[in-house]
């Protein structure tokens, strides 16, 4: 690839995680090949990649995924999301090929799936070749959620079919589901932060006697009721993304709002401690930062067995149940989660493995 390439990527809104990791991705291929452009084919805020993107992109707003319909950061709906499926599966066969064209217009070389089954069988119209990047896959998610509803058997039929079609399978690590037929696996994808712990607390006016506390559920905003607490803890500064409209000091706990001015993985790695929901990106980030790490997971994911078991064998994490989060229970303990040494591991990201597999592939 001697020449300037243009790449599709279609990404999952499933939160900002599969938005994040495919960041990542987009970022160590433009630092490996300058000249790339990206087609980001997703419903995601243009701001989110804006934010994270070294390199040039055009969005093309699209719903190109499902995923599952959450009511907060850790509970689903599944009627609402049956209800969705079954309006977007099976895909229309004149859609996929007037997308297809499309793809083919803008000249593109292949096709990146963050876990959306759309952009594989677009790259099948097209004649191009797919890459599936995932952690694990919205069929074996459901799987999950038959003991609930049967509804989900005829679409994880029709998943399964689709995800087979990929050109190459890049698995990343912690993976939910190993495919022995996957091209390889890779450790953690993370993006990369860009400015200095000293200057993140600097800029939000935090000491170097307090210690920071952030607390992130994973690109979905949620109401906290344990915010009073905080005050009864002023040797720690709270920071909890979106939950403001504005940049707002309230005591020892900084709200910020939805999309604000501080990086996220600026903010993992200013931080002494994180605290959240055990989302693929938090504990990506986290992991590569080598933060103390306190986890809510998702009772009902199928996800998060693997995830738990992930962060206590290789980060030394600090597993807290909904109702201690919520409580602020976990408050009590902040000191021993401070203290947590995270395990030594490999500082290797996955997203520079990814980038140089695709590059030779192609």
């Amino acid at each position: 690839m001697k020449k300037p390439f243009n790449l599709a990527y279609f990404i999952s809104p499933h939160g900002l995680g599969h938005a994040a990791r495919a960041s990542a991705v987009m970022n160590a291929l433009h630092a490996g090949y300058p000249d790339v452009y990206f087609h980001i084919f997703t419903s995601v805020p243009k701001w989110f990649f804006k934010d994270s993107l070294d390199g040039q992109f055009r969005l093309h707003e699209l719903v190109t995924d499902v995923g599952l319909i959450q009511t907060s950061s850790l509970s689903e709906d599944i009627p609402k999301t049956l209800d969705r499926l079954h309006h977007f599966y099976p895909l229309p066969i004149q859609f996929c090929d007037q997308l297809a064209l499309e793809i083919n217009a803008l000249d593109c070389e292949a096709i990146l799936c963050d876990i959306a089954p759309l952009g594989i069988e677009i790259a099948e119209n097209a004649g191009l070749p797919s890459f599936l990047i995932e952690n694990f896959t919205w069929d074996w998610i459901y799987e999950g959620y038959l003991n609930i509803s049967k509804e989900f058997e005829p679409l994880i039929k029709i998943l399964v079919t689709i995800f087979k079609k990929a050109t190459f399978h890049v698995q990343a690590i912690p993976v939910c589901n190993p495919d022995p037929l996957a091209s390889f696996s890779v450790p953690p994808i993370s993006r990369a932060p860009r400015t200095p712990r000293e200057v993140i607390r600097h800029e939000m006016h935090i000491s170097g006697t307090q210690k920071m506390v952030l607390i992130t559920m994973g690109g979905v905003k949620e109401k906290l009721s344990l915010l009073g607490a905080f005050k009864n803890h002023p040797r720690f500064v709270f920071v909890i993304p979106g939950s403001s409209d504005t940049i707002k000091i309230s005591g020892n706990t900084i709200h910020l709002p939805y999309h604000s001015k501080f990086y996220h993985p600026d903010l993992v790695y200013a931080a002494d401690a994180v605290i959240g929901k055990a989302g693929y990106s938090t504990v990506s980030e986290t992991y590569h930062a080598r933060k103390p790490f306190g986890f809510v997971n998702r009772e009902h994911f199928r996800e998060a067995p693997i995830i738990e078991d992930f962060i206590i064998d290789e980060m030394n994490g600090i597993p807290l149940s909904q109702e201690d989060f919520h409580s602020g229970k976990w408050l009590l303990s902040l000191d021993s989660i401070i203290n947590t040494s995270p395990l030594k591991h490999e500082a290797t990201n996955g997203a520079q493995l990814v980038a140089e597999f695709v590059i030779n592939s192609l």
